[in-house]
């Protein structure tokens, strides 16, 4: 994916574009490419509040849309996706 988000940056899930979180920090872990290590994303640890309780997951950044997008609608936000070089928007 082409767009890297950043901690504190405002999100929703493209299957939730209702809900806004806001990025906590990316998670990373390291694999081992030939002879040495390299830092891969495994997720974007998100946090929000529903109905006045705090909770947090974490997400495939191919699932998340820059609340910008968001705000503009399903199909704005699908084709963020896709301009971003997600794999895919379907669920």
């Amino acid at each position: 994916m082409k767009y890297k988000f950043r901690n504190n940056e405002d999100v929703a899930h493209i299957e939730n574009l209702d809900q806004k979180m806001i990025v906590k920090r990316i998670l990373y872990t390291e694999v081992n490419v030939g002879n040495k290590k390299e830092k891969k994303i495994r997720g974007v640890l998100c946090y929000w509040f529903e109905n006045g309780k705090f909770k947090e997951n974490v997400f495939h950044a191919e699932r998340l849309v820059s609340w910008i997008f968001a705000l503009k609608g399903k199909s704005a936000a699908e084709q963020w996706l896709k301009d971003m070089g997600a794999k895919s928007v379907e669920p």
